[in-house]
């Protein structure tokens, strides 16, 4: 699994956003979010998909704050699902 840091910018202090690839295909947006909500308040979870429907393994997890998203780099390189 690979992540980008939090980036607040252009965007109000309140907000900040985690791009996460490689993530198992039968990975879903519960999945993903049960995973990081354990290091903080994660408002949204939008999981990249095919035209059919199905996950590419790539997804954006948007938290609270920006100290929540910082906390969520903890499961950078980590195993989950298999990836």
């Amino acid at each position: 699994r690979k992540f980008t840091k939090p980036s607040t910018e252009g965007l109000g202090d309140e907000e900040s956003e985690l791009f996460c690839g490689s993530l198992s295909w039968d990975a879903t947006e519960d999945d993903i979010f049960n995973l990081f909500s354990e290091f903080g308040k994660v408002s949204n979870v939008k999981l990249i998909k095919d035209y059919e429907g199905r996950s590419r393994g790539r997804a954006f997890v948007k938290f609270e704050t920006p100290d929540d998203a910082a906390a969520g780099l903890v499961v950078n390189g980590q195993e989950h699902m298999g990836r």
